[in-house]
């Protein structure tokens, strides 16, 4: 290999996103859940080295299985990798990098995560339905992926209708983003995200748009000092939306069981968008959490039993400085609502303009609230 080669190989490998490396670290464990079997066709036990294996073949140069365990048919399996970045297949490459904690946490939350479930009976009837069938496991990549929510696509028999749509989520911290309204525009931001759960900020907005005539707006860096001032003046405007927000929506409101509904449709709605199929897998760590139709079931139930029961309310915090209004529900964090302030530079990085970010985020109490119902 020459020096230049080398270099090449080094730039990719520093450029490579965790998301990326997250899609294609779960699509090798759904390649295995399709073709590792018995010969009944029954599923072999998902461990790490059936995923490395997986993973191994794919940098070996091969990219499709023949299964034909289960029935006298057989099932073709193809891992098309074509959307995603060239960092992220350079870094995974590396035996040592597959081997690191980094991704073996990752192929241990991608095995919890499809080993039961719809990946899990979409597998199990693909193998001994009788029928010789195709299956296409195509990772979208973080920078393909503006039209859909999706990160990974599974097909069966052709590419027309997808039969699964994974939105994939991998963060070490208990809350986890699921979508986000930004743009220039700070009071367009926050009235979408609130109107997602049927909420109508636009009396308390008056404030924020006199607070944006204030600002600087415009900076050298994201390290410019004029930022800092800017926050100081957005935030309190910010905070004063969400006090009004926990004051005007709250009480009689939320005890409401239709606007509980209501919510949890907008929960539900700001995950998937408007593609219903789509589940979302969170990863943290090596653990996982799916949310699909059933999760999305029990908390409608769960916000549903909380308003009952008046036990369901607001709460004012911060994240990193920035402010957030949380619900909270059994005393039990399910959901947050966050505002960023931040910067976007131009092409050649000599000027920062401000973009204004709300973030639709689980809470960290989310899961055990889900399992109360």
């Amino acid at each position: 290999m020459n020096i230049n080669s080398r270099k090449l190989i080094n730039e990719e490998r520093a450029k490579y996103n965790k998301g990326d490396v997250f899609e294609f670290v779960i699509s090798a464990a759904m390649v295995a859940r399709f073709t590792d079997r018995y010969d009944d066709g029954s599923a072999m036990a998902l461990t790490p080295q059936s995923v490395e294996d997986v993973m191994a073949q794919y940098f070996a140069g091969n990219r499709q299985w023949e299964v034909d365990e289960g029935d006298d048919q057989v099932d073709v399996v193809l891992f098309d990798t074509a959307a995603l970045p060239g960092a992220a297949l350079v870094q995974l490459n590396t035996p040592g990098y597959r081997g690191s904690k980094e991704v073996q946490d990752m192929v241990k939350s991608s095995i919890t995560a499809v080993k039961r479930g719809t990946i899990g009976d979409l597998a199990d009837d693909v193998i001994s339905n009788n029928r010789p069938d195709n299956v296409v496991i195509r990772p979208v990549g973080t920078l393909a992926q503006s039209a859909t929510k999706s990160d990974v696509d599974v097909y069966v028999n052709g590419t027309e209708v997808r039969r699964a749509g994974i939105s994939l989520k991998y963060e070490t911290k208990k809350e986890t983003q699921i979508a986000q309204f930004s743009g220039r525009d700070s009071v367009q931001s926050l009235r979408s995200a609130f109107a997602t759960f049927g909420i109508e900020v636009k009396p308390a907005l008056k404030v924020v748009e006199k607070a944006v005539s204030q600002l600087g707006g415009v900076y050298t860096g994201r390290d410019d000092p004029l930022i800092q001032k800017d926050k100081a003046i957005m935030f309190p405007a910010v905070r004063s939306v969400f006090d009004f927000v926990s004051k005007k929506f709250s009480g009689n409101w939320l005890s409401n069981v239709r606007n509980a509904a209501t919510l949890a449709d907008g929960f539900i709605k700001a995950g998937r968008g408007q593609e219903e199929d789509v589940e979302i897998i969170k990863g943290s760590g090596s653990k996982s959490i799916t949310f699909n139709r059933a999760t999305f079931e029990a908390l409608k139930r769960g916000l549903a039993t909380s308003a009952k029961n008046k036990a369901i309310i607001w709460r004012i915090g911060q994240e990193g400085g920035n402010p957030k209004i949380i619900l909270v529900a059994d005393g039990l964090e399910v959901f947050s609502i966050r505002f960023r302030y931040d910067a976007d530079s131009n092409k050649d990085k000599t000027q920062y303009r401000v973009r204004f970010r709300t973030y639709v985020q689980t809470g960290k109490e989310l899961p055990a609230f889900i399992e109360r119902y």
